[in-house]
Formats: C-alpha cells, structure tokens, sequence
C-alpha cells in the first residue's frame, strides 16, 4: 500500500514538473545543435556583450570582425566563435533548472524559475567568459616571460587549461548560489528524496535546504553526491554530446587530450570544494561549540550572582531578626 502510494506521488510530481525538464533539456540540445551551424554574425547579441565586459575589466579594445569576431591586433586575441561561451551558457542553464526547478511549490513559480534561469545564464556566461578572457590574454604572457614553455606546456593547452578552470569554478559557485538562493525561499525537495520516498508530508520527507546540506555532509560520499548534477552536466555537454553525435571523429587526437584535460582538472576543482566545504564545516561547528561555552559560563555566573543575592537577604533578615 505505501509503495503504490509512494509510486501515486511520484508520478504526480513528475506530472507537476516534466514540462520544465524537458524544456531544459531541449534548451541544452537546440543551443548545442544551433551554436554547432552558426558562425561569429550570428553570434554577436553575446559576442558584443562578452567584447565590452573584457574592455570595462582590462581595458583592452576590440574592432568588430563580421568573418571572425572581435579582434585586438595589439594583443593578437580574437574573441571569435569558440569564445562566445555559449555551451557554458547552455550548461548553467541545465544545472539551474535539473537541480532546483523541482524545489519550487508551485508551477507558476517553476515556470518562473525556468525563465530566469535561462536569463541567469546569458548574463552570467558574459561574466564568467569575461574574467576568463582576461586571465587568457595576461596570464600566458606572464607565464611565458617568467617560466617560459617547456615540454607539456604550450600555449594552447594552457588555454584550455585555464579556461576549464574558470568555467568549471564559476559553474560550481553558481550552483552552490542558486542553492542558497532556493534554501531562503523554501525550497527543500530533492530527487533523492522522492526515488527514495521522502515527499513532502513524511517526516523524513521534511527540512530546509541548510539542513539537508547539513547533514549530507555527515560522510565523504553524500557529500560528493552533492557536487553531481554540476560535475555530469559540464561533463555531459562539454565530453557526452560529442561522442554521441559523433563530432570527435573529426578530431581525434585533439578530442582525447581535450578529454583528458577536463577528467584531470574538473575532479581536482571537485576535491578542492569539497575540501573547502569540510573547513567551512569545521569552523561551523568550533563556533557552534564556542557559543554553547559562552552560553554554559553566562548561566555559572548569572547562577553565582543569585546565590550571592540570596545570601545577602538572608544575612539582611537575620540581622533585622536579632535587632528586634
């Protein structure tokens, strides 16, 4: 009886938000399918915005290129079709809207949620691939002019290196802001929690976001599980959807090292957030224990302070006592 009723309000939840993963879903393919036909004209409402934000943060310029993009011939960087940002931009929209669409109360504010996260994504893309720009024009200069490239390193690979850094950092921040975001506003349904049962109206169905992270990161494994529905999107866009269409064949050999770039650097980003998690965590709970201490010393003297004003008026009683 509990399992059919469980199964009941599984499928009625899916009922309630289905429409919203598919249109995620189908918002990640047809940006991927269109961004893959388009050339740098077509791309200009987010190349344009992208050359303004690099000139605002380095003061650096751009002409516009109709053929290729935005170029500086100072710096001999071109901000052309493969810096536009648009498979991040179609990834932070996946991640916003599988990981907290379900964590709304109603359909009208998923349908909100929807929106905004794909707008959220535009505007947070043009960011993000601003600040990576920016480390890709200085920071190739400075490392050639202080440790210069040897052996493995070249000047594309540090490319691609850095920029992997920056987007799949700023996806992780992204996510753990959205999280906060969705906690203050009362969201707290998981889809762990509804394969497992835990609807809302269970007891152990119930509990804010803070709480679940909370006690999620009780053990190392949950709290990886945590840091998932970033780390598969990245990966599903950036590495899944070219192996399924078949777009590495035409680049093999490039393909296997991008690959083997984004399986070192993306678990390393992971690691040192979780380990970051964990001091926070830490600190937490040395405040949480100094605070119960201060409260402990606070109540022994307020304790003390009454049995010395309860000796006093003993003493004042006996003494009026004996005078009369």
């Amino acid at each position: 009886m509990n399992k059919k009723r469980m199964t009941q309000k599984q499928n009625g939840f899916f009922r309630k938000y289905g429409i919203f993963y598919l249109t995620g879903l189908l918002f990640v393919l047809g940006i991927k399918l269109w961004y893959s036909r388009a050339d740098a004209g077509r791309l200009d409402w987010i190349l344009a915005p992208t050359a303004w934000w690099v000139r605002t943060l380095s003061g650096i310029p751009f002409e516009k290129d109709p053929q290729i993009g935005y170029v500086n011939h100072g710096y001999r960087f071109v901000i052309a079709r493969s810096c536009s940002g648009v498979q991040f931009m179609s990834i932070a929209a996946a991640v916003l809207i599988f990981s907290y669409v379900h964590r709304m109360k109603d359909r009208r504010t998923a349908c909100v949620w929807t929106i905004g996260s794909m707008a959220c994504a535009y505007g947070y893309t043009i960011l993000i691939n601003g600040i990576r720009i920016v480390l890709s024009i200085y920071v190739p200069i400075g490392y050639s002019r202080v440790v210069g490239y040897r052996g493995w390193v070249t000047p594309e690979r540090l490319h691609t290196v850095l920029g992997t850094v920056v987007y799949f950092s700023g996806l992780l921040a992204l996510y753990v802001l959205a999280g906060r975001c969705v906690s203050r506003c009362g969201g707290s349904v998981r889809l762990s929690d509804i394969f497992a049962g835990r609807l809302p109206g269970r007891p152990d169905g119930t509990g804010s976001l803070t709480d679940r992270v909370s006690s999620s990161g009780a053990s190392g494994g949950k709290a990886l599980q945590s840091w998932l529905p970033p780390v598969f999107w990245y990966l599903f866009v950036v590495l899944g959807i070219p192996l399924l269409n078949g777009a590495y064949r035409n680049d093999r050999g490039g393909f296997t090292e991008y690959a083997c770039i984004m399986l070192c650097v993306c678990p390393a980003i992971t690691g040192a957030a979780l380990l970051l998690q964990k001091i926070v965590r830490i600190q937490k709970g040395v405040r949480i224990q100094k605070g119960v201490r201060i409260q402990k010393v606070v109540r022994m003297q307020k304790g003390v302070r009454r049995q010395k004003s309860v000796r006093i008026q003993r003493v004042c009683e006996d003494e009026g006592e004996r005078r009369r």
